[in-house]
């Protein structure tokens, strides 16, 4: 798997942004409070619905000093070229408004995921059983690329085990 291109509107603090890693290694870095997580957060919510720390009540919506911004779509956009073939996947997070009878404004009832492979609208456990398809388990894919997962957050008995099977007992 080799990611190729990411994209990002309005999720979390980045209002837009457009990543061009081309398959290859690559380094984001800077300052505290600069982005770098909120871009690799964006990448495991596309994968899992789950932040890097595998938080799953995560929210993905645009804060400013104010709260939250309405009436917006947050999405994570990328181009994933999986054994020679390059797919899209995205993953759209929004609000839900609708109109209650006798009454002239809209009220937020909700939230709703929208998921889109190569463009086409997916179901949910369509858009999981194709990760599913490519990778058998989740915690493999986790364990590629997600650095701190193997150290930090899968079970030590787990790492032991997977310790022992690359260098033998």
């Amino acid at each position: 798997m080799k990611l190729l291109r990411m994209t990002l509107e309005n999720f979390k603090g980045i209002r837009q942004a457009e990543f061009d890693f081309g398959g290859h290694d690559a380094n984001i870095y800077g300052a505290n409070g600069t982005g770098k997580t909120t871009v690799f957060d964006a990448f495991t919510w596309l994968l899992f619905g789950k932040t890097s720390e595998e938080r799953a009540n995560f929210n993905p919506k645009t804060i400013t000093n104010d709260g939250y911004v309405h009436n917006l779509n947050h999405s994570v956009e990328c181009d994933v070229e999986i054994n020679g073939s390059v797919t899209t996947f995205k993953r759209v997070f929004h609000e839900v408004y609708k109109k209650i009878r006798g009454n002239a404004e809209t009220v937020m009832s909700g939230h709703t995921t929208d998921y889109y492979i190569n463009g086409t609208p997916k179901k949910e456990k369509e858009y999981l059983k194709y990760w599913e398809n490519v990778f058998p388990d989740e915690e493999t894919v986790k364990l590629l690329t997600m650095p701190y997962y193997f150290p930090e957050m899968l079970h030590w008995e787990k790492r032991r085990g997977i310790l022992l099977e690359i260098c033998g007992n």
